[in-house]
């Protein structure tokens, strides 16, 4: 297991020379704000043709939170549909940003990088191919939240260009700002593991409550929260094209497990253009009441949903406990490497977060 708290060696690693700074001191909402960086980004000359990845960001005393990541993966999808406008630049996608981190954090620990910079001048950091980073932090002031960027040129070693925005602060982005990230490298990497090229209508989720037999919708823009021993869940799913399904859940601390499929139930294909919900879909399979109660641990929490046009065991070699499949690292490698050999055409995913609370 590798703890992932590498951003602030990141900075470490390039000369902080500024050519050109930049500040919109306005007030935004979140989505908003991160749009603006990315525009600004987005229209650097120096991108023309180039590869840039979005790292997460930290917090200004260097803690790795979900509020850093969310930064970074709304960044990337802004700069990705940017770029697809433009055909300027290409964006790595989130899956490439945790292998690059862990390329720097090894660095780290041969001792040839420390808070100085550079000790090895001959060492060659591949970032995965990135021409530039765009990195940075947050600090929250008040209602008030400052997120600064910079943009690094990785060959030069050096600041190219910065951006300050402020956002209003609220609840939800307090919530991910106390939310630690995983530790495990393999579990943030297959958490973050897309395919654009399906269209982000490919599939649909929507999570509910269920209350004494009843199911209560949450409110559009409205967080997720369910309490422990309290609430249990409820999600639907749509399919656009018929497909096989794989739906996993993973806990704050990174404990997975699918939710489809399970033992004694085989396996069959989803229609497309149809809504399956669940437990509903397993009891009548199971002939038996199954629930989603909420336990500990508390925090944040991703349902995530895999489809694929073909029948793909990714439950192979694991052992049923209490009735369920429960997913290790091992596990966790062996379902994205039968990703990485699937066509783009083969497979597509999608995710939603949700909110464990005492």
């Amino acid at each position: 297991m590798k703890i992932r708290n590498i951003l602030f060696f990141t900075y470490s690693l390039f000369t902080i020379s500024y050519s050109l700074s930049h500040a919109g001191w306005w007030n935004y909402d979140f989505e908003t704000g991160l749009n603006k960086i990315a525009q600004h980004y987005a229209q650097c000359p120096p991108l023309k043709g180039k590869k840039i990845a979005v790292i997460s960001f930290k917090s200004i005393e260097n803690l790795d939170t979900v509020f850093g990541t969310a930064i970074s993966e709304y960044m990337t999808n802004d700069l990705i549909s940017l770029s697809q406008n433009s055909k300027v630049f290409t964006v790595l996608e989130r899956s490439y940003i945790y292998e690059i981190e862990d390329e720097i954090y090894n660095y780290y620990i041969a001792g040839k990088v420390n808070i100085s910079g550079i000790n090895d001048k001959d060492i060659n950091i591949d970032c995965k191919g990135a021409d530039f980073l765009l990195i940075g932090t947050y600090d929250s002031q008040g209602d008030i939240i400052r997120i600064s960027s910079r943009l690094i040129h990785v060959k030069k070693e050096e600041c190219h260009e910065s951006f300050t925005i402020k956002v209003n602060d609220n609840d939800h982005l307090k919530r991910l700002r106390k939310q630690r990230n995983f530790d495990s490298f393999e579990i943030s990497k297959f958490v973050s593991c897309s395919n654009r090229s399906q269209g982000s209508d490919s599939i649909g989720i929507r999570l509910f409550k269920i209350s004494n037999g009843k199911k209560i919708p949450f409110q559009e823009g409205e967080p997720a929260v369910f309490k422990i021993s309290k609430d249990e869940m409820g999600f639907s799913i749509y399919l656009k094209e018929s497909s096989w399904l794989n739906v996993i859940a993973i806990d704050g601390e990174g404990n997975a497990v699918f939710l489809y499929p399970v033992p004694n139930i085989k396996p069959s294909k989803f229609q497309g253009g149809q809504t399956y919900l669940f437990p509903n879909h397993l009891n009548k399979k199971l002939q038996e009441e199954r629930y989603y109660e909420m336990a500990p641990p508390d925090g944040l929490a991703v349902l995530k949903v895999i489809a694929t046009s073909a029948d793909i065991n990714f439950c192979e070699g694991i052992k049923p406990i209490a009735g369920n499949y429960f997913i290790d690292e091992n596990a966790l490698k062996d379902i994205l490497s039968k990703l990485e050999i699937l066509p783009k055409e083969g497979w597509s995913e999608k995710k939603i977060e949700f909110w464990i609370e005492p």
